[in-house]
């Protein structure tokens, strides 16, 4: 199991009826999309942070390797959105490169931020999600509401091949691993190349494993799921 379903599981709001926690998350993402304030989305930002770190009691350190890697293409696309070049010195702060300048206005400024600090609030409502609710629980909710049946199962199929992709994956790693296949550069190269072609055919074999699995529990083309 993962550390982010273990604590989907574990944490302190894992008993809280799952339409409550969906609400708030689309509730959270509703009010970042409509307001045009980067003060209030961080607010909203803060908020969900502290509310998974205190009262859901999952670990500091953990959430912020979880906010750690979408943090990053957040800030790569702020610098997108604010800096601009031009050949004349149109800018409020600029520098010069050869014949062209490269700066930042005002308005480039307000429009990243905004852009930015309401892409962060929805990412810590989404983060919320997962982590305090498992996708066991949210399915037999939101399994009752009169939403296409196929997109739900697509959905539980999809979630499901996405751990055995990650076990499987992890598994070659860590023999590659055992057997030094990523002492030097040259090696973790020849080891990469093996580890795609190999998780291709394992993959494909534990889903032939899980269409097995699911006939022999009579499985007619459609999941049985609420309480």
């Amino acid at each position: 199991m993962l550390p982010i379903d273990r604590h989907a599981y574990t944490n302190k709001l894992a008993h809280l009826d799952p339409g409550i926690k969906m609400s708030i998350c689309a509730g959270a993402i509703a009010l970042s999309m409509l307001l045009d304030n980067h003060m209030m989305n961080g607010v909203i930002f803060l908020s969900l942070f502290l509310a998974i770190t205190l009262m859901a009691g999952i670990p500091f350190m953990f959430c912020l390797k979880v906010f750690l890697v979408p943090t990053g293409f957040l800030l790569m696309g702020f610098i997108g959105i604010v800096l601009g070049i031009s050949p004349t010195d149109n800018f409020e702060w600029s520098l010069q490169l050869g014949p062209y300048f490269v700066g930042i206005t005002g308005e480039s400024l307000d429009r990243g931020l905004i852009t930015v600090s309401r892409s962060a609030a929805a990412l810590s409502a989404t983060i919320f999600l997962a982590l305090t609710t498992s996708a066991d629980s949210m399915m037999r909710k939101v399994w009752k509401y009169p939403i296409p049946k196929v997109l739900l199962e697509i959905a539980i199929l999809t979630y499901r091949s996405i751990f055995i992709f990650l076990e499987e994956a992890l598994a070659i790693h860590r023999a590659q691993e055992i057997r030094h296949g990523h002492d030097d550069i040259m090696k973790s190269y020849r080891s990469w190349s093996l580890l795609v072609k190999q998780l291709f055919v394992r993959v494909m074999s534990r889903y032939q494993h899980m269409v097995v699995s699911m006939e022999c529990r009579n499985y007619n083309g459609q999941f049985k799921m609420g309480d």
